[in-house]
């Protein structure tokens, strides 16, 4: 038996679908966020106000309106700026990266008994320097507590701020990784990463690593003064222009995008599954083929920021997904044919989960040759996997 893995240059297994934005999508929500300068810059995740149209916090018991600055895609950092004069307590950023198995402390974001998003302190610890397959750019974070945030700056015992958690990158590990695992830790982008952003802006201040503990009174003024809570509204096109290349390139990339996996195992070197599948794709509508320049520039980019020896193209294809916050359909056969039961397994999976949405498997004995046998059981599965995705109004 051999198991095919269909991965190259010129068909990269993959199949990027447009979804056109609705007014159910827009924007809306909270998000926290510090500020870097007293003069009012202050940074957040890029996923959640990249693309709203109006950002506002409450300081002092007054209304203040943002604006976004620059941002980066896919360390999910974003700088924005007060639109008014403000005098504001800006956090220290770490020069460097925070120890394996140094304390830390989160400032997150959830709700009070009114429904209110405040900030809140949760204690954790720092559990390994690098991400997902030795991604310097970002860390790993478990908490003491049973409460994992999905979102939050991350400081160490003296106040400085470590990184910034992102939802997105927790999402993409638990893809590559043990979901399990996932639960109880969070990834977050370094300070390091937010050089580029602001490294023309007077009045931000980098330390040196130091560890000081930091009284409770200390720790409410930060809360109080340095870190803030967002109010997202609205829905505008993301920016584009964007420092690094992966952004760039991200931002080409469409909403609900779908990735597709393909392996084959039969007893004869059976090369066109793929072709196959993605011709049946077409022909029931699921999905429409991008640009194979573009494709081949985003797997590049996803390999030169994570990759890894040990990283498989299963791996690359799921990370690629996961940060486009895509679709990811794993499809496999194997076709032997004669008195054998052959079959074409299909699996979609919604952006940024483990478990599968869809499963279709097409299984028959057919007595005839192996290329017929595969264009049945294909087709089978492909009408089947698109009664499943118009009965659960998924948009592909």
């Amino acid at each position: 038996m051999k198991k095919i893995i269909l991965f190259s240059a010129c068909f990269f297994c993959s199949l990027f679908v447009f979804a056109e934005e609705t007014k159910e999508n827009a924007a809306s929500g909270s998000a926290i966020g510090f500020f870097i300068t007293e003069s009012g810059y202050a940074v957040t995740r890029y996923q959640l106000i990249g693309d709203a149209s109006e950002i506002s916090a409450t300081l002092g018991g007054n209304p203040v309106q943002f604006e976004f600055v620059s941002g980066d895609v896919i360390n999910d950092l974003a700088v924005i700026k007060s639109k008014s004069e403000i005098k504001a307590k800006p956090v220290s950023l770490l020069m460097g990266e925070g120890a394996q198995g140094q304390k830390a402390v989160c400032l997150t974001c959830e709700k009070n008994q009114e429904g209110e998003p405040v900030s809140s302190l949760v204690n954790g610890v720092i559990q390994s320097a690098t991400g997902i397959n030795g991604d310097i750019h970002h860390f790993k974070v478990g908490f003491d507590s049973g409460l994992q945030p999905k979102e939050g700056i991350v400081f160490n015992l003296s106040g400085v701020g470590l990184g910034m958690i992102s939802n997105k990158m927790t999402d993409v590990y638990s893809l590559v990784h043990d979901e399990k695992e996932a639960d109880r830790l969070c990834l977050a982008a370094k300070m390091d990463s937010l050089f580029p952003l602001v490294k023309d802006l007077p009045g931000v201040s980098w330390v040196k690593p130091e560890e000081k503990n930091l009284s409770d009174e200390d720790w409410k003024t930060i809360q109080d003064e340095s870190v803030i809570v967002l109010q997202i509204k609205g829905k505008m096109p993301l920016k584009s222009g964007l420092a690094e290349s992966f952004s760039q390139v991200l931002t080409q990339i469409p909403s609900n995008a779908l990735f597709i996996m393909v392996t084959a195992t039969s007893g004869y070197s059976n090369v066109n599954f793929a072709e196959k599948l993605m011709a049946q794709l077409k022909k029931q509508k699921i999905g429409s083929t991008l640009s194979p320049t573009l494709k081949q520039q985003y797997y590049n980019e996803v390999y030169k920021r994570f990759g890894h020896p040990n990283l498989n193209a299963d791996q690359l294809v799921k990370i690629a997904a996961g940060l486009a916050e895509g679709y990811y359909l794993e499809a496999g056969c194997s076709i032997v044919s004669g008195e054998v039961e052959d079959h074409v397994n299909l699996a979609l999976y919604k952006p940024n989960t483990a478990e599968p949405l869809i499963t279709v498997r097409q299984a028959k004995v057919i007595k005839t040759e192996p290329e017929k046998t595969l264009d049945e059981l294909t087709e089978l599965a492909v009408k089947q996997l698109g009664k499943e995705i118009k009965a659960k109004k998924i948009k592909l």
